[in-house]
């Protein structure tokens, strides 16, 4: 699995998946978030493994250039457990809507349901960090990455 405008690294205890703009050879970067264990203190409440290839992922890193606020990247989120959907966007986790983000939810290849998630990361103003918690709503409840993913477009 390779793209050239993504990278892996390992920053302290955390892996990150670094995005960079689009270049002629870069395109959608593809993750799979799965199902983990329930969290007990609320039933309806799953956490999330957000997995790049063989890799698990804690913090997604969005950076840009600044010369120009049409670029963006691309991150396709797809569900790995079988008859799981998404039901609505993901919001934060106060619920409000992603900033910086535009979302589109559809079929993935082969499938007959909303299965896949892309995100539009849209370039901050200068000097803008995010970090928050991202929640997902599918048909087996709320999926919450835990504290341990983080998005951070700068």
């Amino acid at each position: 699995m390779s793209n050239p405008n993504v990278s892996v690294e390992v920053k302290g205890d955390k892996t990150y998946l670094v995005l960079n703009e689009w270049n002629a050879d870069g395109g959608v970067v593809n993750v799979t978030l799965s199902r983990g264990s329930l969290q007990s203190s609320n039933p309806d409440v799953y956490a999330g493994i957000l997995m790049y290839g063989d890799t698990q992922i804690d913090v997604i890193e969005a950076h840009f250039s600044g010369g120009s606020n049409s670029d963006n990247v691309q991150l396709a989120i797809t569900l790995g457990d079988s008859g799981n959907y998404f039901t609505g966007n993901a919001t934060d986790s106060n619920g409000e809507p992603l900033q910086y983000i535009s979302q589109t939810i559809s079929q993935a290849s082969g499938s007959t349901v909303n299965n896949l998630l892309t995100f539009t990361y849209l370039e901050p103003p200068a000097d803008t960090d995010i970090f928050k918690d991202i929640y997902f709503y599918t048909t087996l409840g709320t999926i919450d990455p835990g504290d341990e993913v983080d998005r951070d477009p700068h």
